[in-house]
């Protein structure tokens, strides 16, 4: 069983302080015959602007049909320095695009929209609003786009999982990665 993934820093495997394998490599481990294949798409400081901008370029050099699609974006989009206050429409659009060439390349995979966490009271409180522009997308998508694992309910309340305000730590990508088998049913 493949899956594979598209995300931001959240999604390396250079988060995971013990054995470098990240939330995709446990997840892997958890599942029999699991293979995270094609390889993920994981650009550290990346928001879905910067996503959107290689997606293209990324997927032509990943030809291997996976059985389902993770995408978890959006940590980054909160930060001033990334444009906060996202315009509703534009990244929508932005994130419309990566959904369509996802689908467009592997269109008999299913696509689960996560949504990402912060241990910050704001940048939580900006994550509520891009969370809701989510499930409009999962909404739009319905023929082939589910929701995806919610990082707050893995995380909120849990600080031993987490490296920062941002990463988990290594317990934390086993969370998550045991919340995103649940959901994906394996």
């Amino acid at each position: 069983m493949n899956f594979f993934a598209v995300g931001d820093s959240i999604t390396t495997t250079s988060i995971d302080e013990l054995d470098a394998e990240g939330w995709l490599g446990h997840l892997a481990d958890s599942i029999t015959n699991g293979l995270e294949s094609p390889t993920r798409i994981a650009r550290g400081g990346a928001d879905i602007f910067e996503i959107q901008d290689y997606i293209d370029a990324d997927l032509s050099s990943r030809p291997t049909q996976p059985h389902k699609i993770c995408i978890l974006i959006g940590a980054n989009d909160v930060e001033d320095s990334h444009g906060w206050p996202q315009d509703e429409t534009t990244w929508k659009a932005d994130y419309q695009y990566v959904i369509d060439a996802l689908h467009t390349k592997y269109s008999s995979a299913p696509i689960y929209l996560g949504k990402s966490y912060r241990n910050d009271a704001i940048k939580l409180t900006r994550l509520t609003t891009l969370n809701g522009w989510i499930d409009d997308l999962v909404s739009t998508n319905s023929v082939f786009c589910y929701a995806g694992v919610n990082s707050y309910d893995v995380f909120y309340g849990h600080s031993e999982y987490m490296a920062d305000e941002v990463h988990p730590n290594h317990n934390g990508c086993v969370a998550l990665a045991s919340a995103w088998k649940t959901l994906l049913d394996y």
